[in-house]
């Protein structure tokens, strides 16, 4: 079974909607018997199956993905995918009525090609996709639809470092082209063999990767002595048989290192603060316990660094700024590496935190019957700033500080009292409580503010039971409560029996909206359809919310 994602609407806003309009609306103090059948469609569905054979045809090949791809622009049914068994057998279960192409992904170390089943060749194997052959499903699964991957080709070489002769060992190398990747590390005598390659012009790139190696980053460039280039690169052509000999000097990457440190009248090293570079290569460090780091692997050029440390405020090495650092990236300084570099001590600003001037709004967070109510979370907003807190043990609370202003107060439940509903400090109710953001009371704060107490409501509720045509049941099926005045949303889950309650609901009109789904087996896709409640309509059925009946609580 597959849901729709969340819909995304605030719990709480500090400023209400617009009213739904056009819309017949239900009253009940708690709504019960809200149900809705859902229109649901059951289809049959087909299997594509058949084996995955070496270039031979002799054996099967294992643990190849095979993945079958609709032809339509928009898709003509399910796309699916299997992997082959110990025998090169697939079987992918669940497709619609439709065209398909048929893609194979061999593991890298078979040394296959990677392609569709295609052509007339008696492998029924091609790496264009233009030549990808359709497998139609009209009302019969498709059988012996079976596949021969040629072997794969073969680049192999040596990198070592500009003197010939010193091997480099977990260097990252990978071939690129139009009809293959490969990619992998130098062993540690130098050598490397990237395998499973079609026929075709690749390039051949080396870097560090992950690893703390420092040399330079670039590709096979047979334009000088090096065979190598940090900016150009020459193709590698693999047509019919292995390429060997692809062999490169790679040059040592150059460093650039420094400090970071605290700005008191004796600095202290700032440990674990990120330093990246940014230019020709990427590449970053962290200081060590001195405030130390050092980049490795650079190309030569025009770099900027930035800085990353927490407690300190992000920014960048500064040449000319105070102690070396500038919080604005467009002041950064750029710094020509063409030999391993130490900049100056780079010093960042603390980071901007709230201190403890401003004022505090306080009070206790209790039921209706004045029972105390622990974790709930009190929010104060105004133009002028922003804080949050939880009540304790006893529901009491103090949020801030906050700087003068007009604040109002809104309150999120717990996940320890779902009946209870969210809402607002609102003066005009007894309980100083409403569930309507328009309704809340601004606080003027200008000094500490005490005494703002608020009872918490149990919430209204609204249930029924979703069922889907024929009269299944819809199990753990989502259904929401869409509150017309300001959007609060409130989801629950169908049980077995298809009911659901939702709960915790403030008063107003909902729309309520169900989700569908739809469900594979082996043969059968069941669609279930999205829709909302509407009354007095077979199923209590609507597709569209514009017609859905409003439901009101009180």
């Amino acid at each position: 079974m597959r849901k729709r994602p969340l819909r995304l609407l605030s719990a709480l806003a500090l400023s209400g909607g617009l009213l739904l309009s056009g819309t017949s609306l239900a009253s009940a103090a708690s709504a019960v018997n809200i149900n809705v059948t859902l229109p649901a469609v059951t289809k049959t569905t087909y299997s594509i199956s058949g084996i995955v054979y070496n270039a031979a045809g002799t054996a099967g090949v294992q643990s190849v993905e095979v993945v079958a791809d609709s032809t339509g622009f928009w898709g003509t049914g399910y796309s699916g995918r299997a992997n082959t068994t110990a025998s090169g057998a697939y079987s992918i279960a669940g497709l619609l009525p439709g065209s398909y192409h048929l893609s194979f992904y061999p593991p890298r170390t078979a040394n296959l090609q990677t392609g569709y089943r295609g052509g007339t060749s008696p492998g029924y194997f091609t790496t264009n996709s233009d030549s990808a052959a359709a497998q139609t499903i009209t009302a019969a699964s498709l059988t012996a639809r079976n596949v021969r991957l040629p072997n794969g080709f073969k680049i192999s070489g040596k990198v070592t470092r500009t003197d010939g002769v010193t091997a480099i060992a977990g260097l990252a190398v990978s071939a690129s082209g139009t009809l293959g990747y490969d990619a992998t590390t130098s062993d540690s005598v130098g050598n490397y063999v990237l395998m499973g390659l079609s026929p075709g012009s690749y390039e051949v790139d080396f870097s560090n990767g992950y690893t703390a190696l420092n040399f330079q980053t670039g590709a096979y460039y047979t334009g000088n002595t090096n065979k190598f280039s940090t900016t150009l690169h020459s193709t590698v052509a693999v047509t019919t048989a292995n390429v060997s000999g692809i062999n490169s000097r790679i040059p040592v990457g150059l460093i650039v290192t420094g400090y970071v440190k605290t700005r008191a009248t004796t600095p202290v090293p700032i440990d674990g603060a990120f330093v990246s570079s940014n230019g020709p290569t990427w590449a970053s460090a962290e200081t060590d316990a001195s405030g130390k780091f050092e980049i490795l692997g650079l190309n030569p050029g025009s770099y900027q660094f930035s800085v990353q440390a927490d407690g300190y405020q992000n920014g960048s090495y500064s040449s000319t700024g105070p102690n070396y650092w500038t919080s604005n990236s467009s002041s950064a300084s750029n710094v020509t590496v063409t030999s391993n570099v130490t900049l100056p001590t780079i010093k960042p600003a603390t980071a901007t935190v709230v201190t403890s001037t401003g004022y505090y709004i306080s009070g206790r967070v209790t039921t209706t019957a004045g029972a105390s109510l622990s974790d709930i979370t009190v929010n104060a907003a105004a133009t002028s700033g922003y804080a949050s807190a939880s009540t304790d043990g006893f529901g009491y609370y103090s949020v801030g500080p906050v700087p003068a202003g007009t604040y109002k107060l809104s309150l999120g439940g717990s996940y320890n009292y779902p009946e209870l509903q969210n809402g607002y400090y609102g003066s005009a109710s007894p309980t100083y409580f409403t569930s309507v953001a328009s309704s809340a009371t601004g606080i003027p704060v200008s000094a500490n503010v005490t005494g703002k107490n608020i009872q918490i409501p149990r919430g209204l509720t609204i249930g029924g039971v979703i069922s889907i045509t024929g009269g299944q049941a819809c199990i753990d099926c989502r259904v929401a409560a869409i509150r017309s005045s300001d959007s609060t949303f409130t989801n629950a889950y169908t049980d077995s029996s298809g009911a659901y309650k939702l709960i915790g609901l403030g008063t107003g009109s909902y729309k309520i909206e169900i989700y569908g789904y739809y469900a594979t087996t082996t043969s059968r896709l069941l669609t279930v359809s999205d829709g909302y409640y509407k009354s007095g309509v077979t199923g209590n059925y609507s597709s569209t919310e514009t017609s859905a009946t409003a439901v009101a609580v009180s």
